[in-house]
Parts: C-alpha cells; structure tokens; sequence
C-alpha cells in the first residue's frame, strides 16, 4: 500500500446553479460532496491498494439542465509533483440529459459513451484517471 497526498484544482462557471462533485479512489469516496462557487482547492491524502486496476474518479452533478454550467479539473498534484499534463489520459463519462438524448438517438445521432481528454464537464457524469501500482512506476511509465 501506497500513501499518497493529493490536490485536485478546480474551477467552476455558471448561470444561475453552481455544479458539484465529489472523489473517489475505486469505489471509496475520499472528498465528500462541494460545491464550486468560483475555485477550489481539494487535499487530501489517500492509501492506494496494491493492486493492478485502480482509478480517481470525480463524480460531478448538480446540472440543472437548462442553464450554463462547467466544471473545469484545473490541475492535479500528488505528493506536491504536478501531474497535470497526463490528465488528458482520463476519460469523462457524461450523463446525458432526457429528453434531448432520445431525441438524439431518433434522428441517428451517435453521441459517444464517454470523452477521452476532457477536463471541461458541462454534463453531469464522471471522469476517471485509470493508474496501476506502485504509483510512482506508473507515473514515470505515463509522464
């Protein structure tokens, strides 16, 4: 097992509702629900199991469906090393909104499961960065 420190950067724009997210590590969430009023900063520290498939994952929500809203990953560090420039490795898994998705599907319109190097979330959905341990072999393998 692996301890590591991290600091998720983000940013928020809006009309009128401000979007939400919380953390995960796998399945265990490690940042609890917030709001993104302008930015924030979340730290946190994190044991990650010593185990071949493990992911961050940021749940973001909160859209109301009908007014300007985005949630912008500025930046990401861990143990103080700026692992921004890999984030465009995750991929964002939107949840698109009803009725517009069934009306895209009748006239054919394919719209993707998910975003590979989106780190602009206007959908409610979910973003993961996919990483193997030890860490730090895994971060020298991706930088």
């Amino acid at each position: 097992m692996e301890e590591l420190e991290l600091k998720f950067e983000l940013s928020a724009k809006f009309a009128k509702v401000p979007p939400q997210f919380s953390i995960y590590n796998n399945d265990d969430l490690i940042y609890p629900e917030t709001s993104v009023t302008d930015r924030h900063t979340a730290q946190l520290t994190v044991v990650v199991k010593d185990q071949p498939n493990n992911k961050f994952i940021i749940q973001r929500f909160n859209h109301d469906q009908r007014t300007d809203q985005q949630l912008v990953l500025e930046s990401l560090y861990v143990d103080d090393i700026d692992i921004s420039k890999i984030l465009t490795k995750g991929r964002y898994y939107p949840t698109y909104p009803e009725p517009w998705y069934s009306q895209q599907m009748a006239q054919n319109v394919t719209l993707p499961e998910y975003e590979t190097g989106a780190l602009q979330w206007g959908w409610n959905g979910m973003w993961q960065l996919e990483y193997t341990t030890p860490f730090y072999d895994w971060l020298l393998k991706n930088a």
